[in-house]
């Protein structure tokens, strides 16, 4: 496992990256299949404190939820919208796939839909179940599990366990940088 500066760096590189390749069309479909991190917002915590909303690729796409209704993006929403948010984003749940193993690397059977939709009305009920989160601007695709809902109105708080950035391994890392001094090494003696 890489340490977690490197970590991070890695995110922010494919944040910076991923934008571009969707501009140019070179994107494909990317699995976040690395470890696992566990998000909570607690009831009644602030959506605008960046603590309560799980910044999965920041200033893209940052889930919160108000003390009552659904989940919506932060980032370019300013509260949940029925129908619509979280925008950017689209969901499988077994609500919507019935039959179907709802994980990240079977993306290409599971059916999408937003958010309420997806669950079908009752986000308690994902609870402990297996989800997929697809974000649309970056073509990805993480597999998501609810560890709680508060209904009721009764502060919005939520949690969930998901997946991460692959890290790559430490050998790529290593022949990459090695073949990058190489090249600079063979330019300057040419």
């Amino acid at each position: 496992m890489l340490p977690p500066s490197i970590s991070r760096s890695l995110l922010l590189l494919y944040c910076m990256i991923a934008p571009l390749c969707l501009a140019s069309g070179a994107a494909a479909a990317t699995i976040w299949s690395g470890p696992t991190i566990d998000f909570v917002k607690p009831d009644f915590g602030d959506p605008n404190d960046p603590a309560n909303r799980d910044l999965i690729i920041p200033g893209v796409v940052e889930l919160t939820r108000a003390n009552s209704s659904g989940l919506y993006n932060h980032a370019v929403e300013a509260g949940y919208v029925v129908g619509v948010s979280p925008a950017d984003t689209e969901w499988a749940f077994v609500a919507n796939n019935p039959g179907e193993t709802v994980e990240a690397a079977n993306f290409l059977n599971l059916s999408f839909a937003d958010w309420k939709t997806a669950h079908g009305g009752n986000p308690m009920a994902t609870v402990g179940q297996s989800a997929v989160l697809h974000i649309l601007s970056a073509d990805v695709y993480i597999d998501l599990t609810f560890t709680s809902f508060t209904g009721g109105g009764t502060g919005g708080g939520f949690s969930y366990t998901r997946s991460t950035v692959p890290e790559p391994a430490t050998g790529l890392l290593l022949g990459g940088a090695l073949a990058v001094l190489a090249a600079r090494r063979r330019s300057r003696f040419a």
